[in-house]
């Protein structure tokens, strides 16, 4: 059934003809009367003169079992096709077709992959979807459609990489998937048109909800949802189970089956394959990304995912495309996971985890090297659209490293070493705001930014005098990048962010000014020293205070806002 069905109607399935007698059930046959030879002799007499009480029929006789009635249909399915596309039966049950069958992947109870190619969408909407249609439903323009197309392909897509410039074009998104070209139309709004955002995207939920709803299965929904997801509200906090939903309609569309064959060379049919293959790839992103930041199991096995790297290698022939940014970001993914089973590991030793923290660390290094390079990035990456992905990266080697500092947090060289990741990541944080990205990173960048700044104040009272100034000073970037990101708006990721790093930097001050937080209750400090002295680390009023008066004073801006909903 497509998207634009009523969600509350139902189509007839049409079988194969030698199954239009029942479908999910399997009903035993009437029981056939004993009769005597003499009532046998007049029975099969009768029958000559009535084929329909031949025992074949009399098994289906309407007699014995009243005709099933169809389920009343809304005239918006009526007009559609009778036939559910997401639902076909003859490839597992014609007897035939077994050889296929056998062509696909072993499976230990059931030969469950059909011949039927699931990587690519439909070649066309219904008649249902196409009154769905945003421009057809006069909400905006075409001309206001395409110019919030290419914004999306422009200055969005490359941070989710999910759909291709080149195949996803206005008339092809509205071709073939209604609420995909609502998602996307949604998603630059936010950004380009404030004022139809609401209506955009109060469309594409319910489009999304009547297609999860009524089980359709495809491309196009499972994009949807992962454009919905990351420019979302600020409180939503539906992603992970969401996610999930599209990450089971890739396992029913068996993308995690690789391809063993070479793309065809017809363009726009190589275009479809990579695209279901593309959408796979960036469900495993958003998986592993949601698992780390909810702390919960992720649902794509690694052994589902085919090498990204060779992939995106395979096809650069074709042209600029996110698909070498989605091959880094599958590399990260996967040093993430190696990490979390070390983590998870029941060997626990100080010896081995300084090994293996080394050992994932030279492995992000490498990384750098490979993808990083300015001057010389490898085909297909463009370096100054990847600070995005640096910046991740780096945020992965800045918890190697406080990890690392974990096991002696007075080591002054560790805090070096954390405060040196800190300003790399500070770095790429002022360049995204310098480029635009920050504002559309959305949570990805709150995340980021929100442990920095826990960070930074956890190992602040730690610290050095110089490296406490250095830490203001990283705060203060942060905050002003933030800020200038946020613009006016209050209920935007940026402006969340913005207000949770200047309550970081008041709550820094009052405890400076007050006393260290580590002061023991008889008055003395933890430190060495006495009084003062041990506190900020020597006799005289430290600089940073002056940096901090500044923000002591500030009112508590959160007061009527929902930030604590929102972290």
């Amino acid at each position: 059934m497509g998207p634009g069905s009523s969600s509350s109607t139902f189509r007839q399935v049409q079988l194969p003809s030698t199954l239009n007698m029942s479908m999910g059930y399997s009903i035993p046959p009437p029981p056939i009367p004993q009769f005597s030879s003499t009532q046998n002799h007049a029975q099969q007499q009768q029958q000559q003169h009535n084929p329909s009480l031949s025992p074949d029929n009399r098994r289906f006789s309407t007699g014995a079992y009243p005709p099933v009635q169809p389920s009343p249909r809304s005239s918006e399915a009526a007009e559609a096709s009778g036939t559910n596309r997401n639902l076909d039966l003859s490839e597992y049950l014609d007897p035939a077709d077994r050889p296929i069958q056998l062509q696909g992947p072993s499976s230990p109870f059931f030969l469950n992959y059909t011949s039927k190619n699931t990587r690519l969408e439909s070649e066309e909407v219904s008649q249902g979807e196409a009154r769905d249609d945003p421009v057809n439903l006069m909400i905006l323009s075409e001309s206001e459609a395409l110019a919030l197309v290419q914004l999306f392909h422009d200055r969005l897509n490359h941070l989710v990489a999910v759909l291709d410039a080149k195949l996803h074009t206005l008339s092809y998104l509205r071709s073939t998937s209604t609420i995909l070209f609502s998602a996307v139309l949604s998603a630059s709004s936010k950004f380009a048109r404030p004022d139809l955002h609401s209506t955009l995207v109060s469309h594409t939920q319910t489009l999304l909800s009547r297609a999860i709803n009524n089980g359709t299965a495809d491309v196009g929904v499972a994009q949807t949802i992962m454009i919905l997801m990351y420019w979302k509200l600020p409180a939503d906090t539906s992603s992970w189970r969401k996610i999930g939903i599209a990450i089971r309609m890739g396992y029913q569309l068996y993308w995690h089956v690789p391809r063993n064959q070479v793309l065809p060379d017809d363009e726009v049919l190589a275009r479809k394959i990579l695209n279901s293959e593309r959408t796979w790839m960036c469900l495993f992103c958003f998986d592993r990304s949601l698992a780390q930041t909810y702390g919960l199991p992720f649902a794509i096995q690694p052994s589902h995912m085919m090498d990204a790297g060779n992939w995106a290698r395979e096809h650069t022939y074709l042209g600029p495309s996110v698909d070498v940014h989605l091959a880094s970001s599958i590399e990260l993914c996967k040093l993430k996971d190696q990490w979390r089973a070390i983590c998870d590991s029941s060997f626990q030793s100080l010896a081995y985890n300084d090994a293996a923290l080394e050992s994932v660390h030279a492995q992000c290094e490498a990384l750098l090297s490979r993808y990083w390079r300015k001057d010389a990035p490898p085909p297909g990456f463009e370096y100054e659209k990847e600070h995005v992905g640096l910046w991740a990266t780096l945020d992965f080697m800045l918890t190697l490293k406080r990890h690392h500092l974990e096991a002696s947090p007075n080591d002054p060289i560790r805090i070096d070493a954390c405060l040196s990741y800190a300003s790399r990541i500070t770095d790429e944080i002022d360049a995204v705001a310098d480029n635009g990205d920050l504002e559309i990173m959305q949570d990805t960048s709150s995340v980021m930014a929100s442990s920095l700044t826990v960070l930074l104040r956890k190992i602040f009272h730690l610290s050095s005098i110089t490296q406490k100034l250095l830490i203001i000073t990283l705060l203060q970037r942060i905050l002003a990048a933030y800020t200038k990101a946020s613009g006016t708006e209050h209920n935007t990721a940026p402006a969340y962010v913005a207000r949770f790093v200047q309550r970081t930097l008041r709550a820094i001050g009052m405890e400076s000014k007050a006393g260290s937080p580590m002061r023991d209750p008889m008055g003395g400090t933890t430190g060495t020293g006495t009084g003062t002295e041990a506190m900020l680390g020597g006799g005289d009023q430290p600089d940073f205070m002056a940096q901090l008066q500044q923000f002591m004073g500030l009112p508590d801006e959160t007061l009527g806002m929902n930030d604590d909903d929102y972290w």
